[in-house]
């Protein structure tokens, strides 16, 4: 009994199995079919309109090569406006360097000159100071007289020499009136004369009795006011003015320069320490981060900022 149920119960997983196949058989043949009727469909329109499937295809052809056409024009425009870019900026570059150059020849022409016309000029000053020591002298030589022409009998005859008495001057005091008290024109601004504040136009002149006394009443008041102010003011202010740049002096030299000394020396460390990570950390890394983003090109339209990627940089 056992064994009859087992046969039977084979039978019928056969039975569906069988039925199984037949239905995907049935599916595979209506697909087939499908697929031949398609094509058959495709056949007659062909076989129908052959000229217009063969221009379609013609058509996209071209259509195909004039967008790679397109695409290859705008990388060429791209590569030559980025080449042109680079000549513009080489040239400006070339033309900044010519005028950096033009100007420092300029400037150093110009120094030269004004070495030139301060050598000349003291060159002048010492010739007009040596020329005024020379009329000195030759005013300070001893006079020298010769002997009465008639000899007295029994008696030698002698020259004397008679020479002036000079009197003794304190070194402060021994000042000449020709020299220059301000050889390195410092106060060429105060240089005023009577013709630097007043003048008279052709068609508007004074008498000149009244010209020549306003002249003569300006330039002596001046002179005598300043003169009798410098007495008032001018020992007092050499001992206040000696004061304070005796004072900016030592504190210069004893404490203002050791200071500076010692704060280069500090710096030039850090400033070692500082070149070193900026070349091993920040450099790579600016570097890097430049070419990831040195292939980005922004285009801004009316709604929104579209960003596209160059064909160059990603090839």
């Amino acid at each position: 009994m056992a064994d009859e149920t087992k046969t039977e119960k084979l039978n019928e997983s056969q039975v569906g199995l069988l039925a199984v196949d037949e239905e995907e058989m049935k599916d595979v043949d209506l697909d087939i079919r499908e697929k031949t009727l398609k094509s058959e469909g495709e056949e007659v329109e062909m076989k129908e309109n052959p000229g217009e499937s063969v221009k379609e295809k013609e058509e996209d052809e071209k259509k195909e090569e004039g967008d790679e056409k397109k695409k290859e024009e705008e990388a060429k425009s791209k590569k030559q406006l980025k080449e042109e870019d680079k000549a513009k900026k080489e040239a400006e570059k070339k033309v900044k360097e010519e005028q950096k150059q033009q100007k420092k020849l300029e400037e150093k022409q110009k120094k030269d000159e004004e070495k030139k016309k301060k050598d000349q000029e003291k060159k002048d000053k010492e010739d007009a100071k040596k020329a005024a020591k020379e009329a000195k002298m030759q005013k300070k030589e001893p006079i020298t007289e010769g002997a009465p022409e008639e000899s007295m009998p029994g008696e030698n005859q002698e020259t004397i020499s008679k020479q002036p008495k000079k009197k003794l001057k304190p070194a402060f005091f021994d000042i000449n009136k020709s020299d220059d008290r301000d050889e390195r024109h410092i106060n060429d601004i105060v240089k005023i004369t009577f013709e630097d504040v007043i003048a008279e136009p052709f068609e508007t002149h004074s008498f000149d009795g009244c010209w020549g006394a306003s002249r003569c009443v300006f330039t002596g008041t001046r002179k005598w006011i300043y003169r009798l102010l410098a007495c008032l003011v001018g020992i007092p202010c050499g001992i206040y003015w000696g004061c304070m740049f005796a004072i900016l002096q030592c504190t210069h030299i004893w404490c203002y320069r050791p200071c500076i000394k010692y704060t280069t020396v500090k710096m030039t460390l850090i400033g070692k320490i500082w070149e070193l990570f900026i070349q091993t950390l920040l450099n790579p890394l600016f570097d890097s981060m430049g070419r990831c983003l040195a292939g980005m090109n922004l285009h801004r339209t009316q709604t929104n900022v579209q960003i596209i990627k160059t064909e160059e940089h990603i090839a």
